[in-house]
C-alpha cells in the first residue's frame, strides 16, 4: 500500500472505522483497509459479486484458461459412466415378469461377494484352529 490515509471498512455491514484493519466491532467480519477517497458506507458483498467482472462471461484473469482441466474432464466422464451403470442396473427385468414387462428391480450391492465371504470364514476357522492347537501344545 502506498503511504496515504486509509479507513477500515466492513464489507458485510458497511461499518467504517479508523486505524488498522481487524474485525468489525458490530458483526465480527474482517475489516478491509480502503483509501479515504472511497465512497462512504463502503461496498457490500452482494454488490461486488453482482459486478460483471466477477460474473460469468467476464474476461478471464491472467493465467486462467477457458478450457477444462484434466481433472474436470475425468470427473465428468466418471459421472456419466456411473449414471449409465445405474440406468443399466435399473433396467433388469423382474424374475417372474413377462418378456415385455415394465417391472424392474435394483439388485442390492454387498461389500463382500459370496466367494470373498467364504474365503474369509475359512481363513478365520484356520486361524482359530491353529490358535487352539498352539494353546493345547503349551505354546504362548
Amino acid at each position: 500500500m502506498s503511504s496515504g490515509s486509509y479507513k477500515s471498512v466492513c464489507y458485510r455491514c458497511s461499518y467504517e472505522g479508523r486505524g488498522a484493519a481487524g474485525r468489525c466491532p458490530l458483526c465480527q467480519f474482517a475489516m478491509i483497509l480502503e483509501p479515504e477517497g472511497t465512497p462512504p458506507r463502503g461496498r457490500r458483498l452482494e454488490e461486488i459479486f453482482a459486478r460483471e467482472s466477477v460474473s460469468d462471461g467476464a474476461p478471464l484473469l491472467p493465467g486462467v484458461h477457458a478450457e477444462k482441466r484434466q481433472a474436470q474432464i475425468l470427473a465428468e466422464s466418471r459421472r456419466e459412466r456411473m449414471a449409465s451403470q445405474k440406468t443399466r442396473r435399473l433396467e433388469l427385468p423382474l424374475p417372474g415378469a413377462a418378456s415385455g414387462g415394465a417391472g424392474s428391480i435394483e439388485m442390492p450391492r454387498s461389500r463382500f461377494s459370496a466367494v470373498k465371504l467364504t474365503l474369509f470364514c475359512a481363513a478365520a476357522m484356520a486361524v482359530g484352529a491353529a490358535a487352539a492347537a498352539a494353546l493345547h501344545m503349551g505354546l504362548p
